[in-house]
């Protein structure tokens, strides 16, 4: 995964798996889509040049440490109330 910058994930996944893009070192965006309900812990873990994710409303659970440096990413679109376990 060392070579994904950006990624817009397929409308036919439901859920993210704990640590499904762990060190993608270069990925910048990721644009999520309707229909996916989850994200698994440190399903971002290690993506330290990631700047943008897009959340969408169909997603009501994210399971902590979603991504490692939270503080690093400059937009988050959060279109949904999530519970965070």
């Amino acid at each position: 995964c060392y070579s994904l910058s950006s990624i817009t994930l397929p409308n036919s996944i439901t859920s993210i798996g704990a640590s499904a893009f762990v060190n993608c070192m270069l990925l910048t965006s990721v644009t999520i889509p309707d229909g996916v309900t989850s994200i698994s812990r440190e399903a971002f873990f290690g993506c330290d040049s990631l700047k943008e994710v897009t959340i969408p409303e169909s997603v009501t659970c994210i399971i902590q440490l979603l991504i490692e440096h939270f503080y690093l990413i400059i937009f988050v679109h959060f279109y949904i109330n999530i519970y965070i376990p």
